[in-house]
């Protein structure tokens, strides 16, 4: 499946949602996943991107 620009984003914007959530619960660990998982789809976005 072919994912396109807008897909990247919205899996950003629903990954930085539950990285705002687990900060909120103070689930340090589950912010450290969200952000690693953020951290792969901006490298994905930016290289799809280009």
């Amino acid at each position: 499946m072919e994912h396109t620009l807008i897909d990247f984003y919205r899996a950003i914007e629903e990954s930085s949602a539950k990285m705002l959530q687990a900060a909120q619960n103070k689930d340090w660990d589950g912010v450290a996943r969200c952000e690693g998982a953020c951290a792969v789809l901006i490298e994905q976005l930016r290289f799809r991107s280009r």
